[in-house]
């Protein structure tokens, strides 16, 4: 059960908070996403719908990034703590779900999927941002 003396502008605040950084996760990994679909296709034109994809995510992770700056200032000056046992908890349940986000990313290659490097990577790192950004959301929602 949440606690009741917790100021809702503050827990609306922190919820902010982590939806802008899951946002901005998720258009970063879409972002590499787009951009190892066009390193992995070795074509030097970029299909229109992966282009716009790759535009719509960038334009959408900039406000997503300075939303979440902010709402952390704003929480700093509220008062509220934004690194306490219970977030560390959290940051480190995420980023093993993370790893394990980004080993199941590699999976496809051990099956023979041949891709550049640069691809790869970017595949990886998209599945960890998602995975880690998923998991936080979950393990700091309210009971």
């Amino acid at each position: 059960m949440p606690s009741m003396s917790i100021n809702p502008a503050r827990a609306r605040r922190s919820r902010l908070f982590d939806g802008a950084l899951f946002t901005w996760g998720v258009a970063a990994a879409v972002n590499l996403t787009a951009t190892g679909v066009h390193d992995a296709q070795q074509g030097g034109d970029w299909p229109s719908g992966l282009e716009l994809a790759y535009l719509l995510s960038f334009l959408l992770a900039v406000p997503a990034l300075a939303v979440a700056v902010w709402a952390k200032v704003t929480l700093k000056r509220m008062g509220a703590v934004v690194e306490d046992e219970r977030t560390v908890s959290a940051n480190r349940h995420a980023s093993t779900i993370a790893l394990s986000g980004a080993l199941a990313a590699q999976l496809p290659y051990f099956f023979d999927v041949t891709t550049t490097s640069g691809a790869q990577a970017k595949f990886t790192i998209a599945a960890a941002l998602v995975s880690y950004g998923a998991a936080r959301l979950w393990l700091t929602r309210e009971a």
